[in-house]
């Protein structure tokens, strides 16, 4: 029970907990930008332009929704949100496992005719990275063994 909110229900705090906590986790990404980063790989670039000026207002920013989400918590007496790297591995992978498999040729003919020659390319490359995917899963279900 919340002594400044007794007829708080549980869902409602629940719900309210979730969205700062979705809230907070979004500001940690705001606060890397901020402070530069710049992620670059194979097909994901990242271009980060902002300003000294915009870097500032941005941690500006960020300090103060802290602050905020800081008073909220305590006077409703939220739990934080602990974000597992394991799970969110695991969670983040079996959606791009999904998304994957609809890459392949067999579901690609809904957008119309697939080469055989497109097939042959893709589809075992596809496979290659699912079996990927699944080595790195095995690595934390064999911790959790």
């Amino acid at each position: 029970m919340n002594e400044a909110f007794p007829d708080m229900n549980e869902n409602a705090k629940r719900g309210i907990s979730v969205t700062f906590g979705m809230l907070d986790e979004l500001l940690c990404l705001f606060e890397q930008f901020a402070n530069g980063r710049e992620l670059h790989s194979v097909l994901y670039h990242e271009q980060n332009r902002l300003s000294t000026a915009q870097r500032k207002d941005v941690l500006e920013a960020v300090r103060r929704m802290r602050s905020i989400i800081m008073k909220v918590k305590e006077t409703l007496r939220l739990e934080d949100k602990v974000e597992d790297v394991a799970s969110f591995i695991l969670g983040h992978s079996s959606i791009i496992w999904d998304d994957l498999l609809d890459t392949k040729s067999q579901r690609l003919k809904r957008y119309g005719s697939i080469p055989q020659t497109l097939k042959n390319y893709l589809d075992p490359n596809i496979d290659l990275v699912i079996k990927e995917i699944n080595r790195l899963c095995n690595i934390f279900e064999k911790k959790q063994r």
